[in-house]
């Protein structure tokens, strides 16, 4: 029968971080390095400025829940499975 179990090199919450000195730091890098991020900063900087104004305070506010002492918490559950 197999079980999971934690995959090793997490930190002590179980997930990762991005070390980030401000959300909105973290919100400039999500724009210029996620994918569909990119394309909504290009679609909206052409036709909505104030919509893509929102956009960016939306993300900063998301990122502000999950920000903590210097860095933006991505918890996850990683597991792998094994065999006995």
């Amino acid at each position: 029968m197999g079980s999971l179990r934690p995959a090793r090199g997490l930190d002590d919450a179980g997930g990762g971080s991005a070390g980030q000195t401000r959300p909105d730091r973290y919100r400039a890098n999500f724009e210029r390095t996620v994918g569909p991020a990119i394309k909504v900063i290009e679609a909206l900087s052409a036709s909505d400025p104030a919509r893509l104004s929102e956009f960016r305070r939306e993300v900063e506010a998301l990122a502000a829940e999950y920000f903590r002492d210097n860095v933006i918490r991505q918890d996850y559950l990683l597991t792998r499975a094994t065999t006995l």
